[in-house]
């Protein structure tokens, strides 16, 4: 027992020997854990505040509209509440809430009413539009509630929904308002058509055609009822050849004339048009193959053609982007040129057929193969676009991995020389 060796005990603790792939596994896995946490905790915040704003927005629609009611009952006139009942309802309505149905027609018989008064005071469009700031928030109110009518037809018809169509088109035509605009000072009625300008093409690029060929298509229970609804149908037509003719005379005008800002908006409408009615293959066939039921569509598109051909023709570079229909972007290219293929034919089949007043279920039977030729002629260039605009995504999309790619490199080697830095540090 004397000659026992004695313990020794090493004060800097036991020496761990770790090769340098192992020490780098383990940063990458505690650094991906790291990362799925932040994830975890990102997507938990996202998810409470969705939640919270959801509850918080349904309780301020709530109490909005327990003021809308409260207001429109205690209010001896409609012209003083115009402008706070329009707010109210613009910000709480909803399609999904029956009761807004209700509060949305009896404001829009009020808003009918009032512009129909004799006197400037009980006038709300005379004593919204008395000054330039007033007109211009009168506009955009105005403009907010024929958006709402709009989705209200493409919802539930033109049947269904004749008040919402008679305040949509008396809202967006100046010539309907010479009652109240002699009530108005002289420079002050001059601007209204302008007014009514601006909301056709701000309802243009909102959806407007849109809502139009869901009303139009909707299908009829009974065949009473689609008798009663084709001067209703052919009414909806009107608010998107409206806006089409105003486009045409926007166009018209010289450049200095034009409004800068309304450009994109412009150009917006007319793709809309061009996509949901001019070109939609339902709408082709709806008007080629059953002439007899769309005679007020024939009558109704035949005096737009000119200016649709003219408005379009300077924009041929842009046609395929126009019809190319949304779809996800794993689609492949060719289904993609073959969808826009269908629209440029409907197109052209709704130029010709309504123009020609040509029948292809009928006596045209016989050319209708000459007339597919041409077709066919035509989609050429459209799959020349189609395979351009593919080939420079597939271009980008490469150039973006490659950039991604050389990050993550870069990133590898400064953890890799991080690590090593750490090491020579514990060593010395």
């Amino acid at each position: 027992m004397f000659f026992e060796e004695k313990r020794k005990v090493d004060l800097s603790g036991r020496s761990k020997k770790q090769d340098r792939s192992a020490t780098l596994l383990k940063a990458q896995r505690e650094r991906e854990e790291r990362q799925r946490v932040r994830e975890r905790q990102r997507a938990a915040v996202r998810l409470q505040a969705a939640q919270r704003a959801r509850s918080d927005l349904g309780a301020a629609r709530r109490a909005a509209r327990a003021a809308f009611d409260a207001r429109a009952a205690a209010a001896a006139a409609f012209a003083p509440v115009a402008a706070e009942l329009t707010r109210l309802l613009i910000f709480f309505h909803s399609d999904r809430e029956p009761s807004d149905a209700a509060r949305r027609r009896a404001l829009l018989q009020l808003w009918r009413s009032s512009a129909a008064e004799a006197a400037a005071a009980a006038n709300a469009c005379a004593v919204a539009c008395a000054t330039a700031d007033g007109a211009a928030g009168w506009q955009h109110r105005t403009r907010r509630l024929v958006e709402v009518c709009v989705a209200a037809l493409g919802g539930g018809g033109a049947a269904a929904a004749r008040p919402e169509l008679a305040f949509a088109l008396e809202f967006t035509d100046a010539s309907r308002w010479q009652g109240w605009a002699a009530l108005l000072p002289a420079e002050r009625a001059a601007a209204l058509p302008g007014l009514a300008r601006r909301t056709l093409v701000e309802l243009g690029a909102r959806r407007l055609h849109e809502a139009v060929a869901a009303a139009l298509l909707r299908p009829t229970a009974r065949p009473a009822e689609a008798a009663a609804s084709e001067e209703e149908e052919a009414a909806v037509l009107g608010l998107s050849l409206r806006h089409l003719h105003l486009l045409h005379e926007l166009h018209q005008l010289p450049p200095a004339q034009r409004a800068p800002h309304d450009a994109a908006a412009c150009d917006a409408g007319l793709a809309s048009f061009v996509r949901h009615l001019a070109a939609s293959p339902a709408v082709a066939e709806a008007v080629l193959r059953a002439p007899q039921a769309a005679a007020g569509w024939r009558r109704a598109f035949a005096p737009a053609m000119p200016a649709l051909l003219a408005l379009v023709a300077p924009r041929a570079a842009t046609l395929a982007e126009w019809l190319a229909p949304a779809k996800p972007a794993a689609a492949a290219a060719a289904a993609a040129a073959s969808a826009s293929d269908d629209a440029l034919a409907a197109l052209c089949a709704n130029v010709v057929g309504l123009m020609l007043g040509a029948d292809f279920a009928g006596a045209a039977a016989p050319a209708v193969p000459h007339y597919v030729a041409l077709l066919r002629a035509c989609r050429a260039p459209l799959r020349a676009a189609a395979a351009a605009a593919a080939a420079a995504a597939a271009a980008a999309a490469r150039r973006r991995r490659a950039s991604s790619s050389s990050s993550a490199a870069a990133a590898a080697v400064s953890e890799s020389e991080s690590v090593s830095d750490s090491e020579s540090w514990a060593r010395q």
